[in-house]
């Protein structure tokens, strides 16, 4: 993304406007920092960070096995308690893949991806 932030606060919640450079970012948040200090804002400083993207980590294929193991034993006791038990890391991390393929292709059509982010190379600008 390579997008900034300004925050004026020091909350991990950074809400605003984007701006493409670090400059441009600094350039908004000392504005905005020094028309505050005569209201709410008593800092001396505003901070600056980059935005990175935020990805969703995905299905973890081995907790799926064991769901589907206890779901399927789970009226016939202890005959099947090593059903799915030897399934090979080949095999399974196949199937996360397939799974993860699936799973992102569905966020993406119904808008399920993260539309928050992180901040990264934060910095404080002194006023």
């Amino acid at each position: 993304m390579d997008k900034w932030m300004y925050s004026l606060t020091d909350s991990e919640v950074w809400q605003g406007e984007e701006f493409n450079t670090k400059e441009e970012a600094i350039t908004e948040g000392r504005k905005e920092a020094i028309r505050g200090q005569e209201e709410e804002f008593r800092n001396d400083y505003f901070s600056v960070g980059q935005i990175e993207k935020v990805f969703p980590s995905g299905v973890d294929v081995e907790n799926i096995l064991e769901n589907v193991a206890e779901n399927t034993r789970a009226d016939i006791c202890e005959v099947g308690d090593d059903y799915l038990y030897d399934v090979t890391e080949n095999h399974s991390q196949e199937l996360e893949e397939k799974l993860n393929e699936v799973l992102f292709e569905w966020m993406k059509k119904y808008e399920y991806e993260p539309t928050f982010y992180a901040i990264k190379n934060i910095e404080q600008i002194e006023l």
